[in-house]
């Protein structure tokens, strides 16, 4: 819960200090959910090494703070803001390059942490 309350404030915070104008590109949204991922790799990576990291501690950060943290429905919303607003461009490459970016940065987050040992 505290993980949670946590995530949310930053994630406000953060979106705050990187706002878009409705119609473009939402990268305040998009940066947040990056960084989101590549951390959330990169503490799944540190798990599995010599690190040991307890599983409450693993749930409030992965779940709790980084779930918190990130947010699809922020990605959905924004996407479908695009596609009503007539931005049919930046709604694909939102949707497109969100996932993308974050399967990738999920496994920068493992590779690097594991470059660790």
């Amino acid at each position: 819960m505290i993980g949670g309350s946590l995530g949310a404030a930053i994630r406000f915070a953060i979106v705050e200090l990187i706002p878009s104008r409705e119609g473009f590109f939402p990268w305040g949204v998009f940066a947040i959910n990056s960084a989101g991922c590549f951390v959330i790799g990169f503490l799944f990576g540190l798990a599995g090494t010599r690190f040991d990291i307890s599983p409450n501690l693993q749930i409030a950060l992965q779940i709790g703070f980084l779930g918190s943290i990130t947010t699809f429905s922020a990605l959905g919303l924004d996407t479908f803001r695009l596609l009503e607003s007539g931005s049919t461009g930046y709604a694909l490459a939102n949707a497109v390059g969100s996932l993308v970016a974050g399967v990738s940065l999920v496994f920068l987050g493992v590779l690097l942490s594991r470059q660790i040992n």
